[in-house]
């Protein structure tokens, strides 16, 4: 993905999430439905991946609004489609709504085309130059090891608290070296994929064994499932908390010649433990629900 630049990148991305909510506005089936959802989804995780990339060309503070901008947008999209489709306020179909919804996309391209300012370091396409659309070569120094400096000199170190030896000479980073600064950076994707893991399990697989906790016989431990709530808003500080602070440390503390590529293996770390998180999550829910289908026979 390095090889495409930004902006082909970023006009793919906008035709995908406005693909998929035409579709899934138009969609006569749940099939075609589906559809739409997985065309939208698959340029939202298109997007995440070149947004963190492209916050490595700008100052550390873009991280903070990113992450900020990361969390408010599910809770906004949220609360609009609700206040969309909800009888007591606007009323309006389901189809009215999600074409209503292009306006994200539209949005989207107006702020990184007319509104941001790119800087120099990033590649700029020329429309009608189609030898633009194509980054040839990207050559850095390959990362041999990855080290961290006693604690009492990161203050005298940081704009760059750790140190990457490298090699005489540059060439392309492979494949498989990518892959190993997957393994090298292990202090942050590792952690990030448990804490999405622990996440996704519990909303999307847990979450139905406090509804569980609820029926007739078991009222004495959890008397309303409201109860179980302000431990979700928990899990979701700790989540976010722990995904800004880990792009934030890593835009301030790996180098410059690897930070685009290692902003880009986070991504890698959430969406693994996401998935990870829905095929434990299957087998788990079956079980809840088979225990609680034998209570009521």
């Amino acid at each position: 993905m390095q090889k495409v630049p930004f902006g082909v990148t970023q006009f793919f991305v906008i035709l995908c999430q406005a693909s998929g909510l035409i579709i899934a506005a138009y969609a006569a089936t749940v099939s075609g439905s589906l559809i739409g959802v997985i065309l939208a989804s698959f340029g939202g995780g298109v997007g995440a991946v070149n947004i963190l990339s492209l916050a490595t060309h700008f100052p550390k503070e873009t991280v903070k609004s990113w992450s900020t901008g990361w969390g408010a947008a599910g809770i906004v999209a949220s609360l609009c489609y609700a206040a969309f489709t909800e009888a007591h306020f606007a009323n309006l179909s389901i189809k009215t709504t999600l074409l209503l919804m292009l306006g994200s996309p539209i949005f989207y391209a107006i702020a990184y085309w007319i509104i941001l300012e790119m800087p120099k370091s990033v590649h700029q396409v020329e429309i009608f130059n189609f030898k633009s659309y194509y980054i040839k070569n990207i050559k850095i120094a390959p990362v041999k090891t990855f080290s961290s400096p006693p604690t009492s000199e990161i203050a005298e170190t940081a704009e760059m608290p750790f140190e990457c030896e490298k090699e005489e000479g540059k060439k392309n980073l492979g494949f498989i070296e990518k892959l190993k600064l997957f393994v090298v950076f292990k202090k942050y994707t590792v952690p990030l994929f448990f804490v999405y893991f622990g996440q996704y399990l519990i909303n999307q697989g847990l979450l139905l064994i406090a509804a569980f906790l609820t029926v007739d016989s078991m009222l004495f431990i959890v008397p309303n499932i409201t109860l179980i709530f302000p431990f979700l808003i928990l899990e979701g500080l700790i989540t976010g908390s722990s995904y800004g602070n880990t792009i934030y440390r890593i835009h301030a503390d790996v180098p410059k010649n690897i930070k685009e590529i290692v902003m880009s293996t986070i991504t890698v770390a959430y969406s693994l433990g996401t998935v990870s998180a829905a095929f434990t999550a299957i087998p788990l829910h079956n079980y809840v629900c088979d225990k609680q289908i034998r209570y009521f026979m």
